[in-house]
This record gives C-alpha cells, sequence and structure tokens, in this order.
C-alpha cells in the first residue's frame, strides 16, 4: 500500500524500492509487477512494462484490488491499490489484460527509431 501512496505523489524511485523488495519475498507478485509496468509506462519503456503484465497475468486471477484507488500513469496504464485481505471490489486479471492491451497499442502507435512514424 506504501508503494502506490507514493506512485500517487510522483515518488517512483522510492515506490520502485518497494515492489523490488516485494517480489524479492514473492516472485510474481501480479500487483507489484502490474504497478512495476505503470511505472515502466512513465519512463515510456513500453516493452518492460509488457513483460511484466505478460509475467503478471498468470497469477492475477483471484487477486483482489480496489478498484476505486487507480493512479493514472502516463495516461494510459494503471496502478492498484492493493486491498487488505480479500476485501477489494474487482479482480486483477482483466485489469491486466486492460493494461496489457493498452500498452501494445500504445506501442504500435509509436515512431521507430529512426524511421518515423509506423
Amino acid at each position: 500500500m506504501a508503494s502506490f501512496d507514493l506512485m500517487e505523489k510522483g515518488k517512483y524511485t522510492d515506490a520502485r524500492k518497494i515492489l523490488e523488495q516485494v517480489l524479492q519475498i514473492d516472485p510474481g507478485n501480479p500487483l507489484a509487477l502490474n504497478n512495476l509496468a505503470a511505472m515502466m509506462v512513465k519512463e515510456k519503456k513500453f516493452d518492460k512494462a509488457d513483460t511484466y503484465l505478460k509475467q503478471a497475468l498468470p497469477r492475477a486471477r483471484g487477486y483482489m484490488v480496489e478498484i476505486n484507488r487507480v493512479c493514472q500513469v502516463g495516461g494510459i496504464c494503471m496502478a492498484f491499490k492493493p486491498a487488505i485481505g480479500s476485501t477489494g471490489n474487482q479482480e486483477l486479471e482483466p485489469l491486466i489484460k486492460l493494461n496489457i492491451d493498452m500498452v501494445k497499442q500504445y506501442m504500435r502507435s509509436e515512431p521507430l527509431p529512426g524511421l518515423g512514424a509506423r
């Protein structure tokens, strides 16, 4: 929860450190991977965001988040606040799928380095 609060305040470096600690304890944590992906979108590292989201997807089914606490990062990818226990109101899996679709669409619309628009 602390990492989400830091993201909302724009303190991405501090948030990233917390999320990386979560992944050391719980590799494949879907919420941590999703929120790291949101930060990669902020840095315009869409391929890395896509990788994080794909890693998150297998464990996202049944993982609950509070959908009323969403952080827009870079206008396309969303970070979610974790629910305490299983009190969240939205399953994470469809939200990660939505983020994957948004990142892929953005990647297709980005100009290729040295080649211009796609």
